[in-house]
């Protein structure tokens, strides 16, 4: 451990803290959340401006950095109280972040932070595929907006829907066996799968430069954790989170971002996306604790971000707005919560147990029209 001193600790989460806080309101003040940057997608052509910014590169990195730093104080309160409650709390926390720094990445993948794609392509795998043992950048890029973005729900060539099947998500299945799939990452065919992953990131092929790079992240950032905490912190605040936690909240995730196995109207992108996608609300202060470890930045405006991939996520609440109010079928299949419904309306998780446990026909099988080759750049 780095010390004994509760003292200097606290000063050092306190420092801490007020970095992160300040990283975010930097960025923050410098994206305003309004609508001025719908007119760069073509929503709002009256309020025309430049999505790109001549600070985007100076401050692409702040977003990783702020997570890291939310993850390094965990370290630190960690160390200072070392007792395994604590440390269980904690590991959840760390996992949320992982996910943040996921999401984060994600814009990258569309190129949304800056103008620079390499730029984005460093902080990418320096920040998230390395640390996380992910494969890198490249290959997430070509996975999720090559394979996915172009075939939202399209079994056969959307990977997201194969992972889904691949774990028994099927039509058909009983509800137990629904609720018993919402803990897939943590059974023993999940753990399993999670480890594969690891090696598959760590024995992809790459340059001997990436392969350099990925193991002084990846080792440096676990000596620090050693380090600081000892060999608690590094099993409780990254093994635990890497191989339990992340992924499970990233799992359930995928089990709601999109209308798995619905009826997809393909008459043209927005029909197809609507329907294959919805709107998400998650209200009150649970609400507000899945916004922060399931479903941080973007990923409670999944369908927002389907249409508007490139935009960061501080534009996409104006987004949501903007097609509720002129855009039906945006709305059409909207859910509020996570597991339980609310009155009328289906829950996230409710919907998808409904069509998967019911004997219902699922959709059709053409496949819709994506001839446009600039998806990224929104409608």
């Amino acid at each position: 451990m780095l010390n004994n001193d509760g003292h200097n600790n606290w000063e050092i989460i306190l420092g801490l803290v007020v970095a992160t806080l300040l990283a975010r309101v930097i960025y923050n003040l410098a994206y305003v959340n309004d609508d001025r940057y719908l007119g760069s997608v073509g929503l709002l052509p009256e309020r025309k401006c430049n999505y790109y910014q001549g600070y985007d590169e100076f401050l692409a990195p702040l977003p990783f950095l702020w997570c890291w730093l939310d993850i390094f104080a965990a370290l630190f309160i960690g160390d200072y109280f070392q007792h395994p409650a604590i440390f269980l709390g904690l590991a959840v926390w760390v996992a949320g972040r992982m996910r943040a720094l996921q999401e984060i990445g994600h814009i990258a993948v569309h190129y949304g932070l800056c103008r620079s794609q390499s730029w984005q392509s460093i902080l990418g795998n320096v920040f998230f595929q390395y640390p996380i043992f992910k494969r890198s950048f490249k290959s997430r890029r070509v996975v999720h907006v090559k394979e996915h973005h172009r075939n939202p729900n399209v079994a056969g060539k959307d990977p997201n829907i194969q992972r889904i099947i691949a774990a028994g998500l099927v039509p058909g299945i009983s509800a137990s066996t629904f609720y018993k799939k919402i803990l897939f990452p943590l059974s023993v065919k999940g753990i399993g799968l999670t480890f594969k992953a690891i090696w598959d990131g760590i024995s992809e092929s790459d340059t001997i430069t990436a392969r350099l790079v990925r193991l002084v992240v990846t080792f440096g950032l676990m000596s620090v954790f050693a380090y600081v905490g000892g060999w608690e912190s590094l099993f409780w605040l990254y093994i635990v989170p890497l191989i339990l936690f992340y992924p499970l909240f990233s799992w359930v995730s995928l089990m709601t971002e999109h209308r798995w196995f619905a009826e997809m109207d393909f008459t043209n992108r927005v029909m197809m996306e609507c329907s294959a996608c919805r709107p998400t609300e998650f209200r009150g202060v649970s609400g507000f604790v899945l916004k922060q470890i399931i479903f941080p930045y973007s990923d409670h405006y999944h369908l927002a971000h389907s249409l508007y991939p490139i935009l960061r996520w501080n534009h996409l609440p104006a987004v949501d707005r903007e097609l509720r109010l002129h855009e039906p079928a945006y709305a059409k299949h909207a859910s509020h919560g996570l597991l339980f419904t609310s009155g009328s309306i289906p829950s996230a998780l409710s919907e998808l147990k409904q069509r998967l446990t019911a004997d219902s026909k699922t959709r059709p099988e053409t496949e819709p029209d994506m001839s446009d080759d600039n998806l990224e750049k929104g409608l």
